[in-house]
């Protein structure tokens, strides 16, 4: 499978949540504008 921009919509709400590894005990750590590709794809840097 390829992935390609629209695998990664820029203009979505993402949530960043801290929980066990089975799902319980769910606490949001931040929520920030920017899409599925804001966290999950690797970012350049200097």
């Amino acid at each position: 499978m390829t992935a390609t921009s629209s695998d990664h919509p820029r203009d979505l709400d993402v949530r960043m949540r801290l929980m066990d590894p089975d799902g319980g005990n769910a606490s949001v750590l931040f929520d920030l504008f920017g899409g599925q590709g804001t966290i999950n794809v690797p970012n350049w840097s200097p």
